[in-house]
């Protein structure tokens, strides 16, 4: 399927970025990498309205309230930030704006690298019977879509978590994943869990923030069973897999031509736990039949990735400043 950077709009959201990249001010790096590798696309900049978005090079700008974000806690009381609200809003209101019938949805601290993603969208067609609902499946990122298999450590197993980091496909589409309603409810925010050596309360995630959004988007068409962030049971694996197969394609950054501002963002959420682009191949072969070939023949085998992922965390604790020749890539 052949895609003209006209035909897509480009939604940049999220704060703007404060840092400095390769002496320019970080957001001027992104844009300006839409411009050079998208030239045609329509550009729309969807933040908050206390951001300076003065002197930037967009086509649209879309300023909201800020929805804020909620408390959460670790078991040893040290408090963090949920942003899921603020993601969502942003998102959601830059694709409303969106006039093109293609969305590319960008990370305000991420740049193009190339215009690998309109060439590869609609290349995986066949339709997994009632679980597909899109119309035509969204690229996604392998980072961080976490695989259900893999324990991650202080959450669990984590089913029905793709990555939130990059989407393309069509604006329809994309507008429905990001459909979401804020999260205001307790219930919502939080699970209450206890501290088995203190035996303290403290509040957890009741759903990671990309749980939250994709389980709102797949429940608008059928039930799902998945009432917290690790909610085991013997359908949780194959059904997060098959509704990825079917609604999504999972590409590595580089297959998708895009990547992240900050060194560490790619290897240091441990990507071994992901899902490789191999097996989202294996899974939609499975439930279509196809023997559609992958977009890359070359797969990272989790394993060594696991190895060497330990290693720099060990070297990370003596000093955080690891050499770039030793930090691990990142899985297909």
């Amino acid at each position: 399927m052949a895609i003209e950077s006209a035909q897509v709009s480009v939604v940049v959201a999220g704060p703007i970025p404060r840092t400095r990249y390769r002496g320019a001010n970080a957001i001027q790096a992104v844009i300006a990498s839409v411009r050079n590798h998208l030239p045609r696309a329509e550009l729309i900049l969807s933040t908050w309205e206390n951001e300076d978005t003065d002197g930037l090079d967009y086509d649209v700008v879309v300023k909201q309230p800020d929805p804020g974000g909620f408390v959460l806690q670790q078991h040893n009381g040290k408090r963090f930030v949920n942003n899921v609200n603020r993601m969502i809003a942003a998102i959601r209101e830059g694709v409303r704006a969106a006039g093109r019938p293609h969305v590319m949805r960008l990370r305000s601290d991420c740049i193009l690298t190339n215009s690998n993603s309109l060439s590869l969208f609609g290349t995986w067609t066949i339709p997994c019977g009632d679980t597909t609902f899109v119309s035509e499946r969204i690229l996604a990122c392998t980072l961080y879509s976490r695989d259900p298999t893999i324990y991650f450590p202080k959450h669990g197993y984590l089913p029905h978590h793709p990555s939130d980091i990059f989407h393309f496909g069509y604006r329809r589409d994309i507008e429905a994943m990001w459909s979401a309603p804020l999260v205001t409810a307790d219930s919502d925010k939080w699970q209450l869990l206890i501290d088995k050596a203190s035996g303290t309360t403290y509040r957890w995630y009741r759903y990671a923030p990309e749980q939250y959004v994709w389980l709102s988007f797949v429940r608008r068409y059928r039930e799902v069973l998945c009432d917290h962030i690790a909610h085991s049971h013997a359908r949780a694996a194959s059904e997060t897999m098959q509704l990825f197969a079917a609604n999504l394609v999972l590409l590595s950054p580089r297959q998708l031509g895009f990547r992240s501002l900050k060194p560490w963002f790619f290897w240091r959420h441990m990507p071994e736990t992901c899902i490789t682009h191999r097996q989202w191949l294996t899974t939609y072969q499975r439930y279509t039949g196809s023997l559609r070939p992958s977009a890359r023949n070359r797969d990272v085998q989790k394993s060594l990735n696991a190895f060497v992922y330990s290693g720099m965390i060990a070297l990370h604790a003596v000093a955080d400043r690891t050499p770039k020749w030793l930090k691990p890539r990142y899985v297909v």
